[in-house]
């Protein structure tokens, strides 16, 4: 039998090994990417423009929707979790509203008319690429190579001018517009509630845009995991331009889904109520910007 002094101790002992099991059975590392060489992954992106601008008492609408799809298989993962991911343009649709009716380009379908084989001229030869992107286990986009045909494509093109600030068509590009769907993780997310910063600058010609988003890990259950995040745009004319900006509103709101390591899901909603001041004449504009990333069956 034991002395109640001695089973004291030892049920002092027992209680303490066990709550510390418990504490290292619930403790998890940071929510991060976890790709493993091989996988395959099909990503649906969708972006929506919907702008409308105000002169002289008219206003003026136009609405671009960008709809592709994108084929993604891991290359390589590195020790520090790294990976290489091939990403490959499978389908894409654009959708365009003009003075002179509406624009449809679609990849699958042979462009009749002048304004769709202008589009043609750059997406057909973005369809069936390959562009090597390298991802770091928080979700960043740290380099991108873009196939040869894209960018011989795009140079001197009237694309060309607008390539960078998010789209398929150049590296930093492809850098943007991943990490604004793409949420910015941290080694702060580790519990439910926990809270970090990201940003990122967006050059679009003559107007400069920062997004500060702060983050919220709103939802933890396993390797589930849902991220809130409240975006603040700083929008101000770029160097040299002859604009002035005034921002009268702006608002942001996104949203991420993970699950086992890899991207479910992530929505962006934005909106810029905004005056440009050009040649004494003021531009009245608000923006709506919606856009999506869908991992598919």
């Amino acid at each position: 039998m034991l002395s109640p002094a001695l089973g004291s101790r030892l049920s002092i002992a027992a209680l303490v090994l066990a709550l510390a099991s418990a504490g290292t059975a619930a403790a998890q590392g940071p929510v991060a990417w976890k790709l493993t060489k091989g996988d395959k992954l099909t990503y649906q992106f969708i972006q929506k423009n919907d702008i409308k601008v105000t002169v002289n008492g008219q206003d003026i609408k136009n609405v671009t929707t960008l709809d592709v799809e994108l084929a993604w298989e891991v290359q390589e993962v590195a020790a520090d979790g790294k990976a290489t991911v091939g990403q490959t343009i499978q389908h894409a649709r654009v959708e365009l509203t003009t003075p002179n009716g509406p624009v449809v380009y679609d990849s699958k379908k042979k462009a009749e008319d002048p304004a769709t084989q202008q589009i043609a001229k750059i997406y057909d030869n973005v369809i069936g690429e390959k562009y090597i992107l390298v991802l770091t286990p928080a979700g960043e986009v740290t380099s991108v190579t873009v196939p040869e045909k894209v960018a011989a494509a795009v140079k001197g093109s009237p694309f060309e001018a607008l390539a960078d600030s998010g789209s398929l068509l150049s590296s930093k590009g492809v850098q943007k517009m991943m990490a604004q769907v793409l949420p910015k993780l941290s080694e702060k997310a580790t519990a439910k509630g926990a809270t970090w910063n990201g940003s990122l600058e967006l050059p679009a010609g003559p107007i400069q845009m920062t997004l500060d988003t702060a983050y919220t890990l709103s939802s933890l259950e396993g390797a589930k995991a849902e991220i809130d995040g409240k975006i603040d745009t700083k929008i101000a004319a770029g160097p040299g331009s002859p604009l002035t900006v005034k921002v009268n509103k702006q608002t942001g709101d996104s949203k991420f889904k993970l699950d086992g390591g890899k991207l479910v899901s992530s929505t962006i909603k934005q909106v810029f109520d905004m005056t440009l001041g050009v040649n004494n004449q003021e531009i009245a504009q608000v923006i709506n910007i919606d856009a999506a990333m869908t991992l598919k069956p």
